[in-house]
């Protein structure tokens, strides 16, 4: 795969990414507004929001610049209702399912990066999504 080659040079020997969990958040279910009426955003419907640090967005803009060969503003990839970087737990469309004892995980340092296919891009398609290859950050 050429897009997982070019990524393994732009980030080898690259130290690794905290990952911060914005806990004062929780975990929670993301709902869009339509005309009025709450639904839920099938893909944001249990998260834990990410903290935008310096090294998580310099490795999203050096994904970016890597895969399109240009520099692009990196908050495009944070769609709304959310429209930020978050962690999903699960896709569906029941939030009331959100157990009241589910926390943030423990934050943490990433030395891999994880290509996934993900496509096609609705909770019906997500049982087709795959694990394309890793990118060591080490």
């Amino acid at each position: 795969h050429v897009v997982v080659k070019r990524l393994q040079d732009a980030f080898r020997g690259y130290g690794g990414i905290n990952i911060e969990f914005l806990t004062d958040s929780g975990v929670f279910a993301a709902f869009n507004n339509v005309e009025g009426r709450e639904t839920i955003q099938w893909n944001q419907s249990c998260v834990c929001l990410v903290r935008k640090n310096e090294e998580f967005m310099d490795a999203m803009a050096v994904a970016d610049k890597t895969l399109f060969q240009k520099e692009m503003q990196v908050d495009r990839h944070f769609k709304p209702p959310v429209s930020a970087p978050h962690f999903s737990y699960v896709y569906g469309n029941i939030p009331q399912h959100i157990s009241k004892s589910l926390n943030c995980p423990p934050s943490f340092r990433s030395e891999n990066m994880v290509v996934v296919w993900t496509f096609p891009s609705t909770l019906e398609g997500v049982s087709k999504w795959r694990v394309i290859d890793h990118v060591h950050l080490m």
